[in-house]
């Protein structure tokens, strides 16, 4: 490539702005330069990353070049891109199903919890999952309990059917289900 001219023909045109208005922020502010953007290559459409910073003429204190760094980025897009979409699957599968997911970090005792199920909104607040055991049916608590504690001390999978209080005071049946993965030290992580 030889003029800006020629560098910016190969930006994809829907890209060409984003990067003219990044080049424009560095020149005027002296900021370091950040773009991502797509080039069409000999090997097709590639997604590239370029980092940089001005060199400033030393008596004139005027913009003289910019020394920019580009890698290609694509195969890392293209992960990203195939993540997003399997995310999105995993969520419209989990509401056409009703299901939830969570996740216990045992040690912070920190509960993260999906949101898409809407027959469990009100109960993923953090005040039902931090005190887990008072949502809990009194009759059923004994056997969900004992079941957790289980878990946490061989490891493994756990199951368990009960009821679970709603916000409007009635309760539903759920089935839990989950595996308690243990360190070296046979501890919860």
């Amino acid at each position: 490539v030889k003029t800006r001219a020629d560098w910016e023909a190969q930006i994809q045109p829907q890209d060409r702005e984003h990067v003219r208005r990044e080049l424009e922020q560095t020149f005027k502010w002296g900021k370091d330069y950040f773009a991502e953007y797509r080039v069409l290559s000999p090997l097709g459409v590639r997604w590239v990353q370029g980092r940089g910073h001005v060199v400033f003429n030393a008596q004139t204190a005027a913009p003289e070049r910019l020394i920019v760094l580009s890698i290609d980025i694509t195969e890392r897009k293209l992960a990203d891109e195939a993540l997003r979409i399997n995310d999105q699957k995993f969520r419209e599968a989990q509401q056409a199903t009703n299901m939830g997911t969570w996740f216990w970090d045992v040690a912070s005792d920190k509960i993260t919890w999906s949101t898409e199920v809407p027959s469990f909104e009100g109960i993923v607040a953090e005040q039902y999952l931090k005190n887990w055991k008072t949502v809990i049916h009194p009759e059923d608590l004994p056997e969900v309990a004992a079941e957790i504690d289980r878990a946490l001390r061989e490891g493994g999978p756990f199951r368990v059917e009960h009821r679970l209080r709603l916000p409007n005071g009635r309760f539903g049946w759920t089935f839990t289900q989950g595996q308690i993965t243990l360190d070296e030290n046979r501890k919860p992580v």
